[in-house]
């Protein structure tokens, strides 16, 4: 009876990113939401609503002095990575993905939603009817997402652009009639990488560390009856806002490009999302239980399953983006999205079950 609960508790759980996303599909369906709205909407998110979520969440939960205990916010995204790296390399050697988009091919593997999924799929966790509910650290989990990403979003979005830049060489020496030697962006790649440390989240992190650290500055946005606790709460209100349309957007985009599985063989499509969603996520079942029973965590069961998103989350939306820069690789990069966010919504259930049934 206990494991039918939790079962419940965990689909429950599931229920505000699953019905999010589905919004935006049906707006999409009924054409209020378009390729133009879209992009407009993800810039919006991107550059100013995102950016003051993170704002707001860094400067009212960074606390330095507890850095042994939040350490592993920022050490297991890394260990993700290279986990996930790995199996990208065997990937590319066994599989042979197509050879215009390998590299693209493997940030779909290496780099996780770790962002709007997170934070909608852990408020659900941590409400009335989710498996979190009672735990102390959920009026923090929204901090721990962010101090999460701080370093994880620099590698994913450097990283990625590194990634297709080497699929975007490949294409450009590719024999094709139809290609020019100026089509396409003309970049450093370096400073392209560089910028990204100065975007606008990257930037928010840094100013939410500062005021964070400061505690007469602090306390007169954070506290209760603090002056300028209005603008704080404020600020927050529009920044989650971001984090409903951007997910609303991916919806909307999944729908969009639902007919484009053709540009990649459906048999390569279901072997990217099964190393995706099935190998990557059990690996990170199996490593995050054993560091809860090492107590890495302490008691912490909160930042344990945030952690476990770094292998069950799917794949970086931003991903997308990166690739309609380069124009390389975005029909197929669409094709295997589509169905790995589809087929998310049963992984994450299944592993965040399996992973509270053994903590």
């Amino acid at each position: 009876m206990e494991a039918l609960n939790m079962f419940a508790a965990t689909v429950s759980a599931m229920g505000p990113l699953c019905l999010v996303t589905f919004s935006g599909a049906l707006l999409a369906h009924f054409q209020v939401l378009n390729k133009r709205s879209n992009e407009i909407t993800a810039t919006a998110c991107f550059k100013f609503l995102l950016p003051t979520f993170v704002l707001v969440n860094i400067t009212k939960g960074i606390d330095f002095s507890s850095i042994s205990h939040w350490w592993p916010l920022i050490v297991v995204p890394l260990i993700a990575i290279l986990i996930s790296s790995i199996v990208g390399a065997l990937h590319t050697f066994f599989l042979n993905p197509p050879k215009h988009v390998r590299f693209s091919m493997n940030y779909l593997l290496i780099f996780a939603n770790l962002t709007n999924a997170p934070v909608l799929l852990l408020n659900g966790a941590c409400s009335s009817y989710g498996p979190l509910y009672g735990e102390d650290s959920c009026d923090k989990v929204n901090t721990y997402i962010f101090l999460q990403v701080m370093l994880f979003n620099l590698i994913a979005i450097s990283g990625g652009y590194g990634l297709v830049y080497l699929d975007y060489l490949e294409k450009t020496k590719a024999k094709d009639d139809s290609l020019t030697p100026n089509e396409g962006p003309q970049i450093s790649l370096k400073k392209m990488i560089i910028k990204q440390f100065y975007s606008p989240i990257p930037l928010m992190i840094y100013i939410g560390c500062i005021l964070g650290s400061i505690p007469g500055v602090k306390s007169t946005f954070t506290e209760e009856d603090a002056p300028l606790a209005p603008v704080f709460d404020s600020l927050y209100m529009v920044g989650h806002s971001g984090v409903v349309l951007s997910q609303m957007v991916l919806g909307s985009n999944m729908w969009l490009t639902r007919k484009q599985e053709a540009v990649v063989t459906k048999r390569y499509i279901a072997t990217v999302i099964v190393l995706r969603c099935v190998v990557i996520t059990f690996i990170g079942v199996v490593f995050i239980w054993w560091l809860y029973n090492l107590g890495i965590f302490g008691d912490d069961l909160v930042m344990a399953y945030l952690c476990l998103m770094n292998f069950a989350s799917p794949t970086a939306i931003y991903i997308t983006l990166i690739c309609q820069f380069f124009k390389v690789g975005l029909e197929e990069t669409s094709a295997v999205l589509f169905w790995m966010y589809i087929t998310s919504f049963v992984s994450l259930t299944l592993s965040g079950y399996v992973f509270f049934l053994i903590t």
